[in-house]
């Protein structure tokens, strides 16, 4: 079976090197949110970030205490304990009574036709007064100047959707590969640089960070036009 060893290693040398290669000729054309730079704004418009969080008392305090320090000056926070048998909800109250920007959600039930995730953010929604939404999981940490430059890159390019694929840190070789594995494998095979061409049939959506003008969001139907999907992010791209 030794030659079957050397077959499949040599399949997947040059799968992953003919990714590379592409990804490196095209990697110019996706954008680098770092790279964008923020001017102050008289009136910035409000921009409402919501937390699907479901049993991530681990996680959430650290998530919402980064979005609480963002250097953008218009931000609400609206994080929805989805069910948690854990200590969610107990978090987002001690975070409601810390932070003016914060506010919460308890759901008790998931109605029949609904994903819990999909319906989490939907009543997320309800509670919003931005013009824009940024939907979020509850074990991300955001840098400080994140939603400022997420939001500046938006108007420079008149954008009415923003997803980022986020950094991957851990202790272990392991998350650096799984991160690397999945940002190149998206960035190529899901052609992220066709992405900004409306003509393309190229869509893209991460549940980490969709940032969407609220406008576009109601004309698409809301997350219950595809209230029972497993891959809303994707969808919601």
């Amino acid at each position: 079976m030794e030659w079957l060893y050397w077959l499949l290693s040599g399949v997947n040398a040059l799968m992953w090197g003919g990714v590379a290669l592409l990804y490196t000729a095209k990697a110019g054309q996706i954008g680098q949110l770092y790279k964008t730079e923020v001017k102050p704004l008289e009136k910035p418009s409000l921009i409402s970030v919501i937390i699907a969080a479901r049993n991530e008392h681990k996680a959430l305090e650290r998530c919402i205490r980064s979005l609480a320090g963002q250097t953008y000056s218009n931000l609400e926070i609206i994080a929805v304990d989805d069910r948690s048998t854990d200590s969610t909800r107990a978090i987002i109250e001690e975070m409601v009574a810390k932070y003016p920007s914060v506010s919460g959600v308890c759901i008790e039930d998931l109605p029949k036709g609904w994903m819990g995730k999909s319906h989490a953010l939907y009543e997320g929604v309800k509670r919003a007064n931005g013009e824009w939404l940024l939907f979020t999981d509850g074990d991300i940490l955001f840098q400080p100047e994140c939603v400022s430059k997420a939001e500046a890159y938006c108007r420079k390019g008149r954008l009415d959707h923003l997803t980022l694929i986020p950094d991957f840190h851990g202790s272990h070789l392991f998350s650096k590969w799984y991160g690397a594995f999945i940002f190149l494998s998206a960035s190529s095979f899901g052609m992220l640089w066709k992405v900004k061409n409306p003509k393309a049939p190229q869509s893209f959506g991460v549940g980490a960070f969709n940032l969407v003008k609220r406008s576009a969001y109601e004309k698409i139907g809301t997350h219950a036009a595809f209230s029972y999907n497993s891959t809303d992010d994707a969808t919601l791209g």
